[in-house]
């Protein structure tokens, strides 16, 4: 319990709440509330960005004043970031229908204001949802549209981030040599632009490929690398992802306490977000590990976590994954009848 209680408050410490980034927050607050007019929307428009990435249940409660303003101001050029903020804070939670509103909503706007770079942005994060859902043809439609701009334009953020979720539906359509080649590609586009985001996201979609192939010291170099950058570029969002593969990549080399330890880090991030879905996808985490490291009796107490928190989301498809692996704790402890009535819930679901 102690090292459980050290591991939370080092989190606090370093990652949503560390002096660099309530120092910046602040500074930018500052800027915005001794501005007026555009400017002041300026600002406004910067403070939102990095709220996205390091405080998003903080960038919730400005999205609306930051739409009044731009409003009461008659301007349209900011709003296409605006919007394109609002529908990354919406995809942290994974709230898919109201993120697609938003970036369509930025997207009418661009497309009116004839600001390709947002519309190129735009179809790459419409792109990025329909990937998200598994529905890959519909992506690839976007991510050709950003594509088709970017090669005219030369915007190679654009073409960048194109390159790293093409390499994700490859992956997930079992393409590893397509998925690396094209990964690498973005890879390759970000440093030559110094894109930090592009740079963490191609590392830790190559750690990933790389956990696939069973080759975990690459794994873990990929990883280090993008755990690194995020941490550089205040990108806190993406530290719950990158513990993640960290606990997959020790979990499948047998070291489960460092496996879980990752996962309670993430976790704690995850709660500092009040993201909810993220803290049932470590429980699930957790449990898995603890099934292997043989305590099933805690690996049923966070998968039953797990459980409760995608039946009142109504996630339906993590529901019937969570119910799969309760069921396989169960029959594992010799609790045949439970470990049956609950797969046969995932039959009615």
């Amino acid at each position: 319990m102690k090292l459980l209680a050290l591991i939370i408050l080092f989190c606090n410490l370093i990652y949503p709440f560390d002096d660099r980034i309530l120092t910046k927050i602040n500074k930018l607050k500052n800027l915005v509330e001794t501005s007026n007019g555009l400017k002041k929307l300026e600002y406004y428009v910067d403070l939102l960005e990095y709220l996205v990435k390091t405080k998003p249940n903080k960038a919730l409660l400005e999205k609306d004043i930051i739409l009044s303003l731009s409003d009461s101001l008659k301007e349209q050029l900011f709003k296409p970031k605006i919007y394109l903020s609002i529908g990354k804070i919406y995809d942290i939670y994974n709230t898919y229908d109201t993120v697609l509103i938003n970036y369509r909503k930025g997207l009418q706007i661009a497309e009116y204001i004839r600001d390709s770079l947002s519309i190129a942005n735009f179809w790459v994060q419409i792109g990025k949802i329909h990937t998200s859902i598994g529905e890959f043809d519909t992506a690839l439609t976007y991510f050709d549209k950003a594509l088709e701009i970017a090669d005219r334009n030369n915007y190679n953020k654009v073409k960048a981030l194109s390159f790293n979720y093409l390499g994700i539906i490859n992956y997930f359509t079992n393409n590893l040599t397509e998925a690396e080649e094209l990964t690498l590609k973005g890879l390759a586009l970000s440093e030559k632009e110094n894109f930090y985001k592009g740079k963490s996201l191609a590392n830790e979609h190559l750690c990933i490929i790389k956990i696939k192939q069973k080759k975990f010291q690459e794994a873990l170099n990929y990883n280090n690398n993008s755990y690194k950058i995020s941490l550089e570029n205040d990108d806190i969002v993406n530290i719950p992802a990158v513990f993640y593969n960290f606990s997959i990549i020790y979990n499948l080399l047998g070291e489960y306490d460092k496996a879980i330890e990752y996962s309670f880090k993430a976790l704690d991030i995850e709660k500092s977000f009040n993201n909810s879905k993220g803290q049932a996808n470590e429980f699930v985490m957790i449990g898995r590990i603890l099934q292997n490291k043989g305590d099933f009796d805690g690996s049923k107490k966070y998968l039953h976590k797990a459980y409760e928190i995608y039946k009142e989301l109504k996630s339906l498809r993590h529901l019937i994954f969570v119910l799969r692996a309760l069921s396989s704790a169960y029959e594992i402890t010799g609790n045949y009848k439970t470990s049956s009535t609950l797969l046969q819930r995932t039959y009615n679901i």
